[in-house]
């Protein structure tokens, strides 16, 4: 669990992806699941909605606890 501090690409599809996916500087993060065959993750944003990011997402987002 933490909070979307920062992100470390900006570039404009990556920002995009991430509001179509609702997340966004000050999101609340919770790690529901790792799939091991391609280390992406499930995660819930805000209490609210469940996504599945990339590893490549994931490597991107800066996240405190």
């Amino acid at each position: 669990t933490g909070t979307v501090a920062a992100v470390k690409n900006t570039q404009p599809a990556f920002l995009q992806y991430l509001s179509k996916v609702g997340l966004q500087l000050g999101s609340q993060l919770e790690v529901l699941d790792k799939v091991a065959f391609d280390n992406s993750f499930e995660i819930r944003v805000n209490q609210e909605r469940t996504v599945l990011i990339s590893a490549e997402v994931s490597r991107n987002l800066f996240v405190t606890a």
